[in-house]
């Protein structure tokens, strides 16, 4: 979870207040963020779907090493 969050503050962080910054200012279309916003929402939802399909095969892989 810390990686994530580490990965996501270095990398989609600044291109997402770039992309939000430019649409402030006139330079893309207001749709763009609401694309942005969509893909991070989504992209999100679908990560905490795989943690929790994944988390009892992974925990059980775990216990078999140990």
């Amino acid at each position: 979870n810390s990686a994530a969050n580490i990965i996501m503050m270095f990398f989609i962080d600044p291109k997402s207040a770039l992309i939000t910054d430019q649409a402030f200012r006139g330079k893309r279309p207001y749709i763009e963020v609401k694309a942005l916003v969509a893909m991070l929402m989504g992209s999100k939802f679908i990560g905490t779907i795989l943690g929790q399909v994944f988390l009892i095969p992974l925990a059980e892989t775990i216990k078999a090493f140990y």
